[in-house]
Protein backbone atom coordinates (compact mmCIF):
# COMPACT_ATOMS: atom_id res chain seq x y z
CA UNK A 1 0.00 0.00 0.00
CA UNK A 2 1.31 3.48 -1.41
CA UNK A 3 2.49 5.99 1.52
CA UNK A 4 1.72 9.50 1.27
CA UNK A 5 4.06 12.27 2.52
CA UNK A 6 2.08 15.87 3.46
CA UNK A 7 4.46 18.30 3.28
CA UNK A 8 3.56 21.49 4.64
CA UNK A 9 6.11 24.59 4.97
CA UNK A 10 6.07 27.23 7.68
CA UNK A 11 6.49 30.63 8.83
CA UNK A 12 5.36 32.97 11.41
CA UNK A 13 1.82 30.77 11.72
CA UNK A 14 1.27 30.86 15.42
CA UNK A 15 -1.96 32.37 15.01
CA UNK A 16 -3.09 29.87 12.69
CA UNK A 17 -1.45 27.11 14.30
CA UNK A 18 -4.93 25.43 15.61
CA UNK A 19 -6.11 25.66 11.71
CA UNK A 20 -4.03 23.37 10.95
CA UNK A 21 -3.48 21.12 13.74
CA UNK A 22 -7.39 20.47 13.33
CA UNK A 23 -7.20 20.28 9.88
CA UNK A 24 -4.00 17.39 9.68
CA UNK A 25 -6.82 15.92 12.64
CA UNK A 26 -9.83 16.09 10.38
CA UNK A 27 -7.67 13.85 7.69
CA UNK A 28 -6.42 11.26 10.32
CA UNK A 29 -10.19 10.24 10.88
CA UNK A 30 -11.11 9.63 7.37
CA UNK A 31 -7.94 8.87 5.82
CA UNK A 32 -7.45 4.89 6.05
CA UNK A 33 -4.24 4.28 3.84
CA UNK A 34 -0.64 4.78 5.54
CA UNK A 35 0.70 8.24 5.64
CA UNK A 36 3.49 11.04 7.09
CA UNK A 37 3.15 14.71 8.27
CA UNK A 38 6.45 16.97 7.66
CA UNK A 39 6.30 20.71 8.74
CA UNK A 40 8.80 22.16 7.92
CA UNK A 41 9.49 25.64 10.15
CA UNK A 42 11.42 28.41 7.72
CA UNK A 43 13.07 30.27 10.50
CA UNK A 44 10.09 31.69 12.62
CA UNK A 45 10.63 34.67 14.13
CA UNK A 46 7.23 33.67 16.08
CA UNK A 47 6.21 31.10 18.48
CA UNK A 48 5.57 28.60 15.76
CA UNK A 49 7.83 25.72 16.66
CA UNK A 50 6.95 26.34 20.42
CA UNK A 51 3.36 25.81 20.21
CA UNK A 52 3.15 22.83 17.12
CA UNK A 53 5.15 20.68 19.65
CA UNK A 54 2.62 21.85 22.51
CA UNK A 55 0.00 20.71 20.71
CA UNK A 56 1.56 17.66 19.72
CA UNK A 57 2.12 16.81 23.02
CA UNK A 58 -1.04 17.80 24.20
CA UNK A 59 -4.32 18.07 22.24
CA UNK A 60 -3.02 16.62 18.98
CA UNK A 61 -1.10 13.99 20.76
CA UNK A 62 -2.79 11.05 18.07
CA UNK A 63 -1.01 12.94 15.42
CA UNK A 64 2.81 13.01 17.03
CA UNK A 65 4.14 9.57 15.93
CA UNK A 66 3.31 10.56 12.62
CA UNK A 67 4.87 13.74 12.86
CA UNK A 68 8.17 15.24 12.10
CA UNK A 69 8.95 18.46 12.72
CA UNK A 70 12.25 20.19 10.77
CA UNK A 71 13.74 23.77 11.80
CA UNK A 72 16.18 25.56 9.44
CA UNK A 73 16.88 28.94 8.74
CA UNK A 74 14.87 31.30 6.52
CA UNK A 75 14.70 30.46 2.78
CA UNK A 76 11.27 31.12 1.42
CA UNK A 77 8.51 28.65 0.80
CA UNK A 78 10.43 26.73 -1.87
CA UNK A 79 13.20 26.03 -0.20
CA UNK A 80 10.79 24.65 3.06
CA UNK A 81 9.13 22.40 0.71
CA UNK A 82 12.16 21.04 -0.58
CA UNK A 83 13.87 20.30 2.99
CA UNK A 84 10.49 18.48 3.61
CA UNK A 85 10.61 16.67 0.33
CA UNK A 86 13.95 15.60 0.72
CA UNK A 87 13.21 14.50 4.15
CA UNK A 88 10.37 12.28 2.73
CA UNK A 89 10.15 8.83 2.58
CA UNK A 90 6.44 8.19 0.95
CA UNK A 91 5.72 6.97 -2.18
CA UNK A 92 3.75 10.04 -2.88
CA UNK A 93 3.92 13.07 -1.57
CA UNK A 94 0.94 15.99 -1.15
CA UNK A 95 2.25 19.47 -0.48
CA UNK A 96 0.37 22.34 1.02
CA UNK A 97 -0.10 25.21 3.05
CA UNK A 98 -0.21 25.62 6.88
CA UNK A 99 -3.15 27.85 7.02
CA UNK A 100 -5.07 24.74 5.22
CA UNK A 101 -6.25 26.94 2.73
CA UNK A 102 -7.21 23.60 1.02
CA UNK A 103 -7.79 20.92 3.51
CA UNK A 104 -5.44 17.73 3.38
CA UNK A 105 -8.95 15.42 3.39
CA UNK A 106 -9.73 17.16 -0.95
CA UNK A 107 -7.36 14.64 -1.54
CA UNK A 108 -10.29 11.98 -0.90
CA UNK A 109 -12.06 14.16 -3.08
CA UNK A 110 -9.69 13.67 -5.57
CA UNK A 111 -9.36 9.78 -5.56
CA UNK A 112 -13.03 10.35 -6.10
CA UNK A 113 -12.54 12.03 -9.47
CA UNK A 114 -10.07 10.06 -10.61
CA UNK A 115 -8.84 6.69 -8.99
CA UNK A 116 -4.91 7.33 -9.99
CA UNK A 117 -4.44 10.00 -8.26
CA UNK A 118 -1.98 7.90 -5.72
CA UNK A 119 -0.73 5.47 -8.64
CA UNK A 120 0.54 7.84 -11.38
CA UNK A 121 3.33 8.90 -12.47
CA UNK A 122 1.37 12.34 -13.22
CA UNK A 123 1.55 15.47 -11.13
CA UNK A 124 -2.18 16.58 -10.09
CA UNK A 125 -2.60 20.43 -8.84
CA UNK A 126 -5.37 22.17 -7.22
CA UNK A 127 -7.10 25.12 -10.01
CA UNK A 128 -8.97 27.13 -8.05
CA UNK A 129 -10.53 28.73 -11.08
CA UNK A 130 -12.29 25.51 -11.98
CA UNK A 131 -15.73 25.60 -12.23
CA UNK A 132 -16.09 23.22 -9.64
CA UNK A 133 -14.02 24.59 -7.44
CA UNK A 134 -15.32 25.89 -4.26
CA UNK A 135 -13.93 29.18 -3.70
CA UNK A 136 -14.04 32.06 -1.11
CA UNK A 137 -11.28 34.40 -1.89
CA UNK A 138 -11.08 38.35 -2.35
CA UNK A 139 -11.86 39.25 -6.17
CA UNK A 140 -8.50 41.23 -6.07
CA UNK A 141 -6.74 38.12 -5.40
CA UNK A 142 -8.64 36.21 -8.14
CA UNK A 143 -7.74 38.82 -10.49
CA UNK A 144 -3.77 39.13 -9.15
CA UNK A 145 -3.52 35.28 -9.96
CA UNK A 146 -5.26 35.30 -13.33
CA UNK A 147 -2.91 38.35 -14.53
CA UNK A 148 0.24 36.30 -13.10
CA UNK A 149 -0.80 32.79 -14.95
CA UNK A 150 -0.93 35.12 -17.63
CA UNK A 151 2.52 35.66 -17.64
CA UNK A 152 3.56 32.48 -16.70
CA UNK A 153 1.79 31.00 -20.01
CA UNK A 154 3.60 33.84 -21.97
CA UNK A 155 7.69 33.18 -20.54
CA UNK A 156 7.30 29.41 -20.47
CA UNK A 157 5.43 26.14 -21.88
CA UNK A 158 2.70 25.59 -18.95
CA UNK A 159 -0.70 25.98 -19.78
CA UNK A 160 -1.99 25.86 -16.75
CA UNK A 161 -4.64 28.17 -15.20
CA UNK A 162 -3.31 28.01 -11.63
CA UNK A 163 0.08 27.08 -11.06
CA UNK A 164 0.34 29.18 -7.55
CA UNK A 165 -2.07 26.59 -5.65
CA UNK A 166 -0.36 25.21 -2.60
CA UNK A 167 -1.99 21.98 -2.81
CA UNK A 168 0.30 19.82 -5.17
CA UNK A 169 0.59 16.57 -5.54
CA UNK A 170 3.65 14.16 -6.63
CA UNK A 171 5.41 10.37 -6.95
CA UNK A 172 7.55 11.03 -4.62
CA UNK A 173 10.60 10.34 -7.64
CA UNK A 174 9.07 13.38 -9.93
CA UNK A 175 9.21 16.09 -6.36
CA UNK A 176 12.39 14.79 -5.42
CA UNK A 177 14.03 15.36 -8.77
CA UNK A 178 12.00 18.04 -9.40
CA UNK A 179 12.97 19.50 -6.25
CA UNK A 180 16.62 18.35 -6.18
CA UNK A 181 18.56 21.88 -8.00
CA UNK A 182 15.61 24.49 -7.22
CA UNK A 183 16.51 27.90 -8.66
CA UNK A 184 14.10 30.10 -6.55
CA UNK A 185 13.11 29.39 -3.21
CA UNK A 186 10.15 32.60 -2.93
CA UNK A 187 7.13 31.86 -3.84
CA UNK A 188 7.48 31.35 -7.45
CA UNK A 189 9.14 28.15 -6.92
CA UNK A 190 5.51 26.81 -8.40
CA UNK A 191 6.47 27.42 -11.75
CA UNK A 192 10.17 26.52 -11.64
CA UNK A 193 9.08 22.97 -10.72
CA UNK A 194 6.05 22.49 -12.48
CA UNK A 195 7.63 24.12 -15.49
CA UNK A 196 10.85 21.75 -15.35
CA UNK A 197 8.34 18.88 -15.44
CA UNK A 198 6.92 20.22 -18.17
CA UNK A 199 9.86 19.73 -20.17
CA UNK A 200 10.85 16.44 -19.07
CA UNK A 201 6.70 15.20 -20.73
CA UNK A 202 5.76 14.64 -17.49
CA UNK A 203 1.87 14.91 -17.46
CA UNK A 204 0.38 17.88 -15.08
CA UNK A 205 -3.65 17.75 -14.22
CA UNK A 206 -5.81 20.39 -12.88
CA UNK A 207 -7.79 19.45 -10.49
CA UNK A 208 -11.10 21.15 -8.62
CA UNK A 209 -10.62 21.63 -5.03
CA UNK A 210 -12.20 23.94 -1.85
CA UNK A 211 -10.18 26.83 -1.32
CA UNK A 212 -10.96 29.17 1.64
CA UNK A 213 -9.11 32.41 2.27
CA UNK A 214 -7.25 33.06 5.58
CA UNK A 215 -6.74 36.26 7.10
CA UNK A 216 -3.29 37.29 7.44
CA UNK A 217 -1.74 35.92 4.26
CA UNK A 218 2.14 36.55 4.16
CA UNK A 219 1.36 37.28 0.51
CA UNK A 220 1.02 40.94 -0.56
CA UNK A 221 -0.75 41.02 -3.24
CA UNK A 222 0.81 43.56 -4.99
CA UNK A 223 4.82 43.76 -4.18
CA UNK A 224 4.79 40.05 -4.30
CA UNK A 225 3.29 39.86 -7.76
CA UNK A 226 5.16 42.36 -9.02
CA UNK A 227 8.25 39.82 -7.61
CA UNK A 228 7.18 36.65 -8.79
CA UNK A 229 6.59 38.52 -12.46
CA UNK A 230 10.55 38.99 -12.06
CA UNK A 231 10.65 35.61 -10.68
CA UNK A 232 9.47 34.04 -13.55
CA UNK A 233 11.18 35.85 -16.43
CA UNK A 234 14.32 34.66 -15.22
CA UNK A 235 13.32 31.22 -14.24
CA UNK A 236 12.03 31.14 -17.95
CA UNK A 237 15.64 32.26 -18.83
CA UNK A 238 17.67 29.61 -16.98
CA UNK A 239 15.24 27.22 -17.70
CA UNK A 240 15.85 27.27 -21.18
CA UNK A 241 19.57 27.53 -20.98
CA UNK A 242 20.03 24.66 -19.45
CA UNK A 243 18.07 22.41 -20.82
CA UNK A 244 19.76 23.43 -24.72
CA UNK A 245 22.77 23.69 -23.24
CA UNK A 246 23.45 21.79 -20.51
CA UNK A 247 21.10 18.67 -20.31
CA UNK A 248 22.21 17.13 -23.63
CA UNK A 249 26.23 16.95 -22.00
CA UNK A 250 25.22 15.89 -18.84
CA UNK A 251 23.07 12.98 -20.78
Amino acid sequence: MAILSLIIPCYNESKRIDLMMNGLLDFDTKFNQAYEIIIVDDGSKDDSVKKIESELNGTFSILKNKTQLISQQNTGKGGALKHGIEAASGDFILTLDADMSALPSDILDWQKLNKNVLKSNEIFIGNRTDKNSKITALPFRRISGTIFNFFVKIFTSLELDDTQCGFKLYRSEIAKNVFSDLKTYGWAHDVEVLYKADLQGIKINEMPLTWKNVDDSHVNVFTDSFKMFWEVLKISIIIRFTETFISPFKK
